[in-house]
């Protein structure tokens, strides 16, 4: 009995490790883990802030009638964002670390132009 007892302390403790030895891996190399279906634009930019841990900013006018793609797998922020946004007619630009603002596409890459980006 003693053996089993000692089991299952260390079988919920050992999972624990592992979950912090893989959280810490993908903050080192810049990647996320993102699972996210097609969704309308609002919905789906809120689930990706909530994936990524960022803070994302838009104007639901802005993106009421657009559909985000889906995606899943490991991503970096920047490459998750850009992909979700494919083809839906938004852009965005990093403000700062961890924090997004979503805009139309012509408009953002007019700003990165204009902030020589």
């Amino acid at each position: 009995m003693d053996t089993l007892a000692a089991l299952r302390r260390f079988v919920p403790a050992a999972f624990l490790i592992f979950a912090v030895i893989v959280s810490a891996c993908q903050d080192r190399t810049g990647l996320r883990r993102f699972d996210i279906r097609r969704q309308p634009a609002a919905e789906g930019l809120n689930e990706f802030a909530s994936q990524a841990n960022i803070t994302l900013m838009f104007s639901f006018d802005l993106v009421a009638q657009a559909d985000t793609r889906e995606l899943h797998g490991d991503y970096p922020v920047d490459g998750g964002l850009r992909l979700l946004l494919d083809g839906t007619g938004l852009g965005y630009q990093q403000l700062g670390p961890g924090t997004y603002a979503i805009c139309d596409r012509v408009r953002c890459a007019s700003a990165d132009v204009a902030d020589g980006h």
